[in-house]
Parts: C-alpha cells; sequence; structure tokens
C-alpha cells in the first residue's frame, strides 16, 4: 500500500505527495452540504486517511480527520466553514460520525462541525423590497407611471441561532446610499419613507445590501416590478378608442403579452385583447380547448392613458367573426 510523504495546504485543497512519488492534488467540495474530497483514486484516498489516523495524536479521535500542515504555517486551513455545531459529519461520501480538526504545524487547531443530519451549514441570508402604502402596499409588483410612496426593506438569516447578522453596509438604489428609517432592526430591516414619490427611473438598477456574519458576508439584490395593464374582454364594435378600451370586462398586470385570456358567452360581441407596443406583435392567437388558431384581425393602434399620467400606444386585437359564446384565446 502507498503512503503520505508530505502534504500542502492551498486555498481550498491540497497537493499530496506519495511514496511512490505520485503527487495529487486533492479539492475539498461542498457538494448538495457535503464535504467531499475530490481528486484522488481509491488507493490515494486510503493513504490519506491511514496518514490522518497515524497523526491523529489522540486515540481519543478515534477515525476523525486530522491533518497536519506540514506546509507554511501562515497558509489559512482550506475549509472555509467557521461557526457550526458538533452532530454527524460527511467526507468522501460516507458519514465518519465525528469532526474534522486540521491542526497546523504549529500544534493550534481548528475544529470544523457540521449542521442537520450531517450537511455543512454556511452563512445564509435573504433580501426583499416590497411597496408600504397605497393600492400596491405589501407587494413586489406595481403599475407602470406609479410612484411608491414608501418602501418595507426586509432581510432575514436563513439560521440566525447560529449565523446572526452582526452587520449591514452597503444598503443601496439605484447604485446610491438608502438610509432606512430611524428604529430598523439589524436582524430584519426597517422601512423607507421617501420625500416624494420613487418612479421606477428613480429605483434604476434596483436595490442591493451586504449582510455580515462576523466576518463572513455576502451581498444581495431585489427590485420592484413595474409592468403595464391588459385589457380583455367583448364589444359590438369593429373598432375600440381609448374608452372603450379601457371599459373592456378584464384588466391586470402582466410583465408580457402571452397569457390565456378567457371571455364569457356574449351574443353578437367581438373578442378583443389590448396590450401595450412595448410588448411586441403577437405570434399566435389559439383555442386551448381544440388546439385551433382563433382568427383575429389586427393590430388596430390605440393610445391608452392609465390612472397615473402615463400615456401608451396599445395595440388592440378582435377576433375576425363576432363570437358570441363562452371562450378562451391562448396568445404568445
Amino acid at each position: 500500500m502507498i503512503k503520505v510523504t508530505d502534504i500542502v495546504y492551498q486555498g481550498a485543497g491540497m497537493v499530496i505527495t506519495f511514496d511512490n512519488n505520485a503527487v495529487a492534488v486533492a479539492i475539498y467540495k461542498n457538494i448538495n452540504g457535503k464535504l467531499i474530497l475530490d481528486g484522488l483514486t481509491p488507493e490515494q484516498l486510503a493513504a490519506l486517511k491511514e496518514f490522518n489516523f497515524n497523526n491523529s495524536g489522540s486515540d481519543a479521535l478515534g477515525d476523525d480527520l486530522r491533518f497536519k500542515y506540514l506546509g507554511e504555517n501562515s497558509i489559512s486551513p482550506p475549509i472555509p466553514f467557521p461557526k457550526l455545531t458538533d452532530v454527524p459529519q460527511s467526507y468522501d461520501g460516507a458519514t465518519s460520525g465525528r469532526h474534522i480538526v486540521v491542526v497546523k504545524a504549529d500544534g493550534s487547531g481548528l475544529e470544523f462541525k457540521v449542521l442537520k443530519n450531517g450537511l455543512f451549514d454556511q452563512f445564509n441570508a435573504g433580501f426583499g423590497v416590497t411597496i408600504r402604502g397605497g393600492p400596491f402596499n405589501g407587494q413586489k409588483t406595481t403599475e407602470k407611471g406609479y410612484g411608491l410612496p414608501g418602501l418595507n426593506v426586509s432581510w432575514s438569516s436563513a439560521d440566525p441561532g447560529v449565523f446572526p447578522i452582526t452587520n449591514v453596509t452597503d444598503l443601496t438604489m439605484n447604485m446610491g446610499p438608502l438610509a432606512l428609517d430611524p428604529g430598523w432592526d439589524l436582524a430584519t430591516g426597517g422601512t423607507y419613507s421617501p420625500e416624494n414619490p420613487i418612479s421606477e427611473a428613480e429605483e434604476g438598477s434596483g436595490f442591493s445590501v451586504k449582510l455580515y456574519n462576523n466576518s463572513e458576508s455576502l451581498v444581495r439584490s431585489d427590485a420592484i416590478n413595474w409592468v403595464y395593464r391588459v385589457y380583455w374582454g367583448d364589444n359590438a364594435s369593429a373598432s375600440l378608442n381609448e374608452s372603450q378600451v379601457k371599459a373592456l370586462a378584464h384588466n391586470a398586470l402582466q410583465p408580457s403579452r402571452a397569457a390565456t385570456y378567457a371571455f364569457e358567452a356574449s351574443p353578437g360581441q367581438y373578442k378583443y385583447v389590448a396590450y401595450p407596443v412595448e410588448y411586441g406583435l403577437a405570434a399566435a392567437f389559439i383555442d386551448p380547448t381544440t388546439n385551433f388558431e382563433v382568427p383575429m384581425v389586427g393590430p388596430q393602434v390605440v393610445t391608452i392613458t392609465n390612472t397615473y399620467s402615463l400615456a401608451v400606444d396599445y395595440y388592440v386585437y378582435r377576433s375576425f367573426n363576432q363570437l358570441g359564446g363562452a371562450l378562451s384565446i391562448r396568445m404568445t
């Protein structure tokens, strides 16, 4: 059996020399939460395990994995998983039931343990921004032209008991600093009350924040969704003006034209769908029940001014025939 003669730790792995003059580079990988040491043949892995056992320095460690640093003392430990708790851990795909101890050449050690059924846990956190106040209160989507009266800005650690948020920096809107209202909470965030409503242009590229757990940090981002209103319904007229489009029975905020539109039975009426020109020309109109195409004419272009005084050109499509029965049309 081959034996390990030297180990030098580099970054997230190690360079291992064996007594048959073979040199292998083994890399630690966090795969599905498990610590995997990749890059070794089965024979080399067995030799590394034997080396670990013979150099453990304590019978009490049993089959724990204790690595000695044979290189520079200043090299940082390769496993970036501090602040972990003592439960069974995983090594090269198998459960050892112990933990990992990395020992530097000077004798000092760092212990790395695992959480949650043998899986490594790391600092993770979420971040979100929603609208505060007005008709879109608590939502992430609003209509084009609307001005946001305020914001709810929230963040949270995925595991606050083990990885609490210890600092927050670089909170921005459109890459500019954003100062929350007094009384915001380090663990959960707070609110933002602007002097004037926030426009879509002012939000720009969205929101970003840097969250810390001691020396670890991560950056999270979010944005409000600004979309147009789409109209659909029945009307007996062969063409529609702005008022008639806005009076159609149905409307909804949508990010694109693609959707299935349901129409009620309405004898002697045409089926209409109207959406902003920005969403592009329709490709097809399909009856999802039969999968047959529904003949449509248009588009007619009509300028629509919404509730927030934003005027936008709309494409207006009409069924070729008056269709009195209930019908759904899938537009692509």
